[in-house]
């Protein structure tokens, strides 16, 4: 694999990361004044059917990079495919 496709990879699992942790803030936050809402934190952060809805995004992203064999048009396609950010009403 590439230089450029293996940082690709790194950020895409950077980004992955940072979805998960997002997608569990939104549940805490929607139960606020949960008492021990840190120990719910880990928990949902460990969660498998979290993690695999959250891997389910992000598969194609992975798979665009794999199968590209062309470093610059990985990164393309991923840029393209990373979830957009929602914007608040």
């Amino acid at each position: 694999m590439s230089e450029l496709k293996e940082l690709a990879m790194k950020l895409v699992a950077a980004c992955e990361h940072f979805y998960l942790e997002k997608c569990v803030y939104q549940v805490l936050l929607e139960g606020a004044h949960v008492q021990g809402w840190q120990k719910l934190y880990e928990e949902n952060m460990r969660d498998p059917q979290m993690i695999a809805a959250n891997r389910k995004t992000f598969a194609p992203i992975y798979d665009a990079i794999e199968h590209e064999a062309d470093a610059e048009e990985a990164v393309r396609k991923v840029l393209k495919l990373l979830p957009k950010q929602e914007m608040p009403n």
